[in-house]
């Protein structure tokens, strides 16, 4: 993922800043951040989330010799109807077949 390419430049960036919104309203938080609710930020913070969860997973198996940690991008998951439904379908295939 190229965060600079046209796809990856869309909307508000991923950050949680500092935890603000935690503070402010408890569970009762909008966004982690503070900020007032942006559902493209949302989904992009939630995925930082999941990020950040797998590396201290990770961290903490590895110092248990417990295991491993995978994490990737949900726009590797090669389904026609999922996030590739508006790309070229035999593209779409082509990659399926290769990924499975």
């Amino acid at each position: 993922h190229d965060p600079t390419s046209g796809g990856g430049n869309v909307g508000s960036p991923a950050t949680l800043g500092d935890l603000a919104g935690l503070a402010q309203r408890g569970a009762a938080f909008d966004m982690v951040d503070g900020g007032p609710y942006d559902a493209d930020k949302a989904y992009k913070d939630s995925k930082l989330c999941n990020l950040m969860f797998a590396a201290e997973a990770a961290r903490r198996l590895a110092a248990k010799n417990a295991g491993t940690v995978t994490s990737f991008s949900p726009g590797l998951i090669p389904s026609p109807n999922g996030f590739f439904r508006y790309q070229n379908p035999v593209f779409a295939r082509v990659f399926n077949g290769i990924a499975t």
